[in-house]
This record gives C-alpha cells, sequence and structure tokens, in this order.
C-alpha cells in the first residue's frame, strides 16, 4: 500500500466518523428537542386541567355561598317553628337545585340544628364540630368558612362551607352550613382525567386531602403540610398556579403536578382549597423513551454497517488497485505502440511516402513516380513499367477485386479508390491505399487514368496491433468481473464466518441472560432485553441480506433457476413492480463461473429496467435445451432507442452486461423501442465451459 492510498482510507475514515457524529448529533438533539416539546405540552396540559377544576368548583362554591347568605337573611330572627318548618323546606328546595350539595343546616348560637334538608339531624348538637368552633370564634357575617375535611353524622367524608350569623349587637347568633357532596368532586376530578396513569385531588388550605380521583380511600384527609411535599412549595411560592416534577409526597412515585389555588375574587374565604392535577412522568415520556431506544438501535446498526462496508470496501479497493496498476501497465504499453505506429505514419506523411502514376487504357503504358518504384520495391532504372507490370504485383486474391474496380472505373468514369495487397520484390507482402480518376477526350472516351499510391502497411500492422490490444483489454476487464466476484465471495464469507456467528452468539446471550435473571430484575429489564434483540435480529436480517446481494448462496447449491427465484422474490417484497419467473431447474448444470455471470446480467437488467424503464411489469423466462441456454428478460417500461449513444446510463449498463455475457462465451441481445419495452436475451453454448 503506499502513502497515498493510506492517506486516502485515513481520510475515508474521518470522513466516515465526522458523518456518523453529524448524525448522532443531529438524532441526540432531535429527541432533546422532542422531550422538551412534550413536557412543555404536558405541562400547559395540566395546568388547563387544573384550572377546569377551580373554574368549575369556584361558581360551585360562589352559588353555595349566596344560597347560605339568602337562607341566613330570609329566616332571621330564629326561634319560632313557623319558621323552623318553612327552613327546612326551603332547605329541601335548595339541596334539590344547587349541583353538588348534600346537607344544609342552620344551626342557634349553641349548635344545635334548627332546621335541615335531612330531618334526621334536627335537634342534635353539633357545638364540638370545628367548623362551627371556627365561625363561633370568629363570627364574620361576610366571611365564607371552609372547613377542614371530617366524617360528617351521615358517615360521608367532606368539607361544609359555612356563613355566621350575628344577632343585632353584634353577637354570635349562629350558623347556616352546607356540607358539598363527593360525588360532585368524584366526578368534576375525573372528568379532567384525560389518559391512564393521571391522579386529581382537592386539598384543604390547611394540608388535608379532601378526596383524590381515581378513588383512594387510603388518602383521604392526609396531611400533606410537610416539609419537602409539593403541597408546602406550592403554598410558600406564593403563587396562584405551579408545576412540579418529581416525587409525589402522598404515593411515592414520580409525577408531574399542577397545582392550582381556588380562591375566587368574590369569596371572602378564611381558608382557600387546591387542586392537584398529576400524570405519572413515565407515562408521559414513555413513547419518547421507546424512541430513544429505537433510534439508539438503529444508529448502532448503522454504525456497525458503516464500518463493515467501509471496512470491505478498502479491501475490495486495495485489490482493485492491484489489478488497476497491471490494467495501467498493459495500457500504457498499448499507447506505447499506438504512438510509435503514429509516428511512423506521421513520417510516412512527412517524406511523402505516396507514389504517383499514370496508365494510357488504349497501350497499357505507365509513368510511375520514383516513390512507385520504391513501394513495389522495383529499380527505377529497370525499364518501362506496363499495365500489366502492375497487374503482375498485384497480390493473387485481390487480383480479381482490382480487376474488376478497375473496369468499373473505366467503364462507369467513376473514381477509383482502394485497399489492397501487393507483393514486393521482396516477396513481402504489402499494403497499399490507391486512388485514381480518369481522363477522357473531347468525345468523352477514356484516355488515361491517373492518381496516387501510398503504402498502408505501417498503419495496417498498426490496427492490428490496436485490434491486438483491444483484445487484450477486453481481457483484463475479463479478469476485472472474475476478481469481482472473488472479492464478493470473500467478503460474503467474511460476513457470514464472523459477523454472522457474532451476532447469534450474541443474541443467544441475551436469551440466557434473560432466563437465569430472578422476576424482579427481569420486570425492570426486561421490555430492554427484549428491544436489544430484536435489534440484533434486524441487524442479523440485514447482514443477511448484504450477503445475499454479494454472493447468493443458492448459486452455489442449487444452481441459477433457484438463486433466480430466491432474488426476484426477495427484490418483489421491496418494490412495488411485480416481476414474475418462468422456467425450470436444468442438469446437468452450467459451470458456477458461467451461472454467476448469467445472474449478474440479471440483476443488471432489473436494476435498468426499475431504476430507468418506470415499468408496470418485469418477465424473466429461463429455458434450457439439450445444446443451449437462454434467459430473457423483458419489460413494458419506457423502452429506449439502442442506437442512441446519449443514452449515458444503458450504454454504460448494457456494456457492463455484454463484458460480463462475453466473458463466459454468452451472447447478449438487447431489443428496445421508446414507449414498448425492453427485451434482454442472453444465449449460452452448454458445451462451452
Amino acid at each position: 500500500m503506499t502513502r497515498g492510498t493510506a492517506h486516502r482510507y485515513r481520510i475515508q475514515w474521518l470522513l466516515l466518523g465526522i458523518a456518523l457524529l453529524t448524525v448522532g448529533a443531529l438524532i441526540g438533539y432531535s429527541l432533546y428537542s422532542e422531550h422538551d416539546g412534550i413536557d412543555a405540552r404536558e405541562r400547559d396540559r395540566l395546568q388547563a386541567q387544573a384550572r377546569i377544576v377551580d373554574e368549575n368548583l369556584g361558581r360551585q362554591m360562589e352559588g353555595v355561598n349566596h344560597a347560605l347568605a339568602g337562607v341566613r337573611d330570609e329566616f332571621l330572627p330564629w326561634g319560632s317553628k313557623k319558621m323552623e318548618k318553612e327552613a327546612a323546606r326551603h332547605l329541601n328546595a335548595l339541596s334539590g337545585s344547587i349541583p353538588g350539595l348534600r346537607t344544609l343546616g342552620i344551626l342557634d348560637a349553641r349548635g344545635t340544628v334548627l332546621a335541615s334538608n335531612r330531618d334526621e339531624l334536627i335537634g342534635r348538637d353539633f357545638s364540638e364540630r370545628e367548623y362551627f368552633r371556627i365561625a363561633s370564634a370568629r363570627p364574620n357575617p361576610d366571611t365564607l368558612y371552609v372547613s377542614p375535611p371530617f366524617n360528617t353524622a351521615l358517615e360521608v367524608f367532606s368539607i361544609n362551607l359555612t356563613r355566621a350569623v350575628v344577632g343585632p349587637k353584634g353577637e354570635f347568633a349562629g350558623i347556616v352550613t352546607a356540607t358539598l357532596a363527593p360525588e360532585y368532586f368524584a366526578v368534576l376530578l375525573n372528568s379532567v382525567l384525560y389518559t391512564p396513569g393521571m391522579r386529581s385531588s382537592i386539598v384543604h388550605g390547611d394540608g388535608r386531602i379532601v378526596i383524590e380521583e381515581p378513588n383512594r380511600k387510603d388518602l383521604a384527609g392526609m396531611d400533606l403540610a410537610k416539609s419537602g411535599s409539593r403541597y408546602t412549595m406550592h403554598t410558600e411560592s406564593g403563587r396562584v398556579t405551579n408545576i412540579f416534577v418529581g416525587t409525589a409526597y402522598s404515593t411515592g412515585d414520580e409525577r408531574m403536578s399542577a397545582w392550582r389555588t381556588i380562591r375566587p375574587a368574590s369569596l371572602r374565604m378564611d381558608k382557600p382549597l387546591m387542586v392537584s392535577v398529576n400524570r405519572d412522568a413515565a407515562g408521559i415520556f414513555a413513547s419518547w423513551h421507546r424512541r430513544v431506544y429505537v433510534q439508539g438501535g438503529l444508529f448502532g446498526a448503522l454504525l456497525l454497517i458503516t464500518t463493515l462496508g467501509l471496512l470491505a470496501y478498502q479491501r475490495r479497493q486495495m485489490a482493485y488497485d492491484r489489478l488497476k496498476a497491471s490494467y495501467e501497465t498493459e495500457r500504457k504499453r498499448a499507447e506505447e505502440t499506438f504512438q510509435q505506429s503514429e509516428r511512423l505514419l506521421k513520417n510516412a506523411e512527412t517524406t511523402a511516402h505516396i507514389g504517383y502514376y499514370e496508365i494510357d487504357v488504349n497501350t497499357g503504358k505507365a509513368v510511375w513516380s520514383e516513390e512507385t518504384f520504391r513501394i513495389f520495391g522495383l529499380d527505377p532504372y529497370g525499364g518501362e513499367p506496363t499495365l500489366e507490370t502492375y497487374r503482375a504485383l498485384v497480390h493473387p486474391d485481390d487480383a480479381a477485386i482490382v480487376d474488376q474496380r478497375f473496369a468499373d472505373s473505366i467503364e462507369d468514369q467513376s473514381p477509383f479508390d482502394l485497399n489492397y495487397r501487393i507483393v514486393h520484390s521482396s516477396g513481402e507482402i504489402r499494403y497499399v491505399h490507391s486512388i485514381s480518376k480518369v481522363s477522357t477526350n473531347p468525345a468523352s472516351a477514356v484516355i488515361r487514368m491517373f492518381g496516387t499510391l501510398q503504402d498502408i502497411t505501417e498503419r495496417k500492422r498498426a490496427e492490428q496491433a490496436l485490434h491486438d490490444n483491444a483484445k487484450r483489454l477486453r481481457n483484463l476487464s475479463r479478469r476485472l468481473i472474475t476478481v469481482e466476484e472473488t472479492v464478493r465471495r470473500t467478503i460474503n464469507r467474511e460476513l457470514h464466518d464472523r459477523v454472522g456467528a457474532s451476532l447469534s452468539a450474541l443474541n443467544l446471550n441475551l436469551s440466557i441472560v434473560r432466563s437465569q435473571l430472578p422476576p424482579e430484575s427481569l420486570r425492570a429489564v426486561g421490555a430492554r432485553i427484549e428491544d436489544t434483540q430484536r435489534l440484533l435480529e434486524e441487524t442479523t436480517t440485514h447482514v443477511r441480506d448484504l450477503m445475499a446481494d454479494l454472493h447468493p448462496p443458492a448459486l452455489d447449491d442449487y444452481g441459477l433457476f433457484a438463486a433466480l427465484r430466491t432474488y426476484v422474490h426477495d427484490l418483489g417484497a421491496r418494490i412495488a413492480v411485480p416481476i414474475s419467473m418462468h422456467g425450470e431447474p436444468f442438469v446437468p448444470r452450467l459451470p458456477l463461473v458461467a451461472e454467476t455471470a448469467l445472474f449478474r446480467v440479471v440483476q443488471g437488467a432489473l436494476v435498468n429496467a426499475i431504476t430507468h424503464a418506470h415499468p408496470e411489469r418485469i418477465e424473466i423466462l429461463l429455458a434450457a435445451s439439450p445444446d443451449r441456454v437462454a434467459l430473457t428478460i423483458a419489460d413494458d417500461g419506457v423502452g429506449f432507442d439502442v442506437a442512441d449513444t446519449s443514452m449515458a446510463h444503458a450504454s454504460w449498463g448494457l456494456a457492463i452486461m455484454r463484458e460480463r455475457a462475453e466473458a463466459v462465451g454468452a451472447e447478449l441481445t438487447v431489443e428496445s423501442t421508446p414507449g414498448k419495452g425492453t427485451r434482454v436475451c442472453v444465449e449460452i453454448s452448454r458445451e462451452k465451459r
């Protein structure tokens, strides 16, 4: 390997590394941007759901507040039996008309129920209840008292909204209170849960959970006023709304939570309520994590394939460089021979290697220039030449055509232009080029023929040398095709023996690891192991496809028909053009080198058809007779003009196919008409081994 080649290979590895780093950076940036987008959308959505609960519950509390104030103002002063009966009827009507109300009651200054929509509560003493004690301790008729959650006398865990009643002298005279229905909370909280894994809750301003949905009775009444809890962080922030991501105090799992304080501006509340709408963080980013694994696996596969591909390419390139060096040596040798012939021809022109002659057609006497004598190898002073002298020097095999063309020129009075052979006086056969015209008398009768005679022996030899060189170039091309197939088989074998075995062993090791993991560990990493095994299987499939493209194994084991059928089946699965295969296996088989060449011809024809012809269907026919094997590839695509040399892509592809065919003694023909499709046929004799 030369220093320049080694430098080129290092540049290729550097460019591959830069490309892979660029792709990795783009993938990382894309995933990072997607993560930020998911996070931002989820934050907005959780805040919107919390706002819905705030608006609905705020309106509910405003309605209850107005109802309590109305009852208080309508039925003062208290104490008469008539008032109690009318108040009870009014409370029953209110509980039926205002959604979310469970119990309404009027209590006197001693905490005794004077009127209620529930008869079983009338007369009972609730002076020890916290909602009564708070209102009686600081009676303010304009304040809506929100009690901490508690178990009511009717065994319902809820909160009370209370308005204080003040007497004429400002003394505490009782309360009007309403117990909110937990069913209303449940419906409202469930309405904002838009995906599994979400939870929503109402929390009292003191930190105790009023209700959480989906229903968790074990959390009802839990005190969240602890250091580090989301409730504490929300209240200490002084903000109406907050978003937190971290471990939830109540459930202990990782969640994204939207917190919002419920304190309508129209109400003077002693304590606010708070709503929390949250979702498990794993669920939010589950699809993103899957994409991370998939894209990471694909990038790993890309890294493996490109690395192996570049390594294989460089090995093949080294083999090609060696062959090319040999080819260049032969080409330079041929060019030198050609250039030498050119110099001879130029020297001949420079020294006027062209003789002149005249012939009297009536007498046969001739006049030759000295160069003409030299061309024939005669002595200019050896006697006067004649037409018979000239005829005697023409090669016997060319004498008939020379006489015929000579006679035609005189008869038709047309120019004489002919290449033919002469026998030099030394016995050497030489080639000459003669051009002459006729001269006529006034009666238009031919009387004389005059012209030039050029010795073109050296040019003929040069043409023969070019022909020989072209033959050598064709032989080199065939050797290149042979080397290419050898390299393909070598790379195929390396992929099978090393990469394939390693991938299979890695997959087996993962299966063993999976089977030996305890259930707890398997639940934690089982999905990741399955993703890894799936990526290994996809990589193994890609490697098998690459091996099949390099050298189809069916060609060695089962012959041409089986290899073509497998290739057509695999190709048909990847493209939209239907490909039909006709024929049947034949025995005895052709030599492997011949079958390989025919297989590559089919590959080239299919690639040309799919890439350039845009066909609706392609048909392949393999026919065998005792003495010949014929392979036909026909499509109904756009076709082309076979004689049009501007079709560079078609000419190059056809040239390669023709060289492959000729390298094994096969004959390739192409028939195509614009708009009527293309038909490629290659035939080989079964006796050509």
